[in-house]
């Protein structure tokens, strides 16, 4: 259950099998798949590399997410986007977290070809970046008006904090899964500059009136 001063959200089906949500566990699924019965054929299609830019196939900056090679970290992908991920849908609407996913995932992409200037024949594959981005949005979208329960009751961005911090530990003996951890950053930096562009926006004629959209990235502090 999600707690607030303003709003409780209860995790029911309903609430946390939201339609982008089912759609990219089925995805993330069916990529899980690919990955151990055509290998070779989601190298070569599906996954970021270096070559397979250069050779045009720019795609691969968005469907690399969606592939996953081990069982465990697919696990915990699929549990992040079905309860922080349903959250944060209900909150933007399905149409704007599939926007959201998109540019979690080509900007961290665009990263991981910059790190292969240094790392050669690195192969990208993996939804870790887009699911740190979810967590870090999170945090930052239900901040201090919100606590979350599993175990206990903790604050949004703490409990954001401490996946974050994890993951920087995970990391250490694989540096460039820093990269995906970093991806809390990239969406933290996103959702603001967002916030001002739709704050000027709503600042017109009828100054001080809000003019935000159904299904538009929102500031609930």
């Amino acid at each position: 259950m999600y707690n607030s001063r303003n709003m409780t959200v209860t995790f029911g089906a309903g609430r946390i099998f939201t339609p982008a949500v089912i759609i990219f566990c089925i995805l993330l699924g069916a990529g899980y798949a690919g990955v151990a019965w055509a290998t070779k054929f989601v190298a070569s299609w599906g996954m970021l590399s270096t070559n397979n830019v250069m050779s045009g196939k720019l795609w691969t900056l968005l469907t690399y997410s969606f592939f996953n090679s081990c069982g465990l970290p697919l696990a915990w992908d699929i549990l992040v986007i079905i309860f922080i991920g349903s959250a944060l849908e209900n909150k933007w609407g399905a149409k704007s977290w599939i926007i959201f996913w998109v540019i979690m995932s080509a900007t961290c992409g665009l990263i991981y070809l910059l790190a292969s200037i240094f790392f050669k024949g690195i192969l990208v594959a993996g939804s870790g970046a887009c699911v740190y981005g979810l967590i870090g949005a999170f945090g930052l979208t239900f901040r201090h008006n919100l606590s979350y329960s599993f175990l206990g009751t903790i604050k949004a961005h703490h409990g954001a904090l401490i996946m974050i911090a994890i993951g920087v530990l995970l990391s250490i003996p694989r540096p460039l899964s820093l990269i995906d951890v970093a991806g809390a950053a990239i969406a933290c930096g996103y959702l603001k500059l967002l916030w001002k562009f739709n704050e000027r926006k709503a600042v017109g004629p009828a100054r001080g009136k809000s003019a935000k959209k159904p299904g538009a990235f929102v500031d609930v502090d």
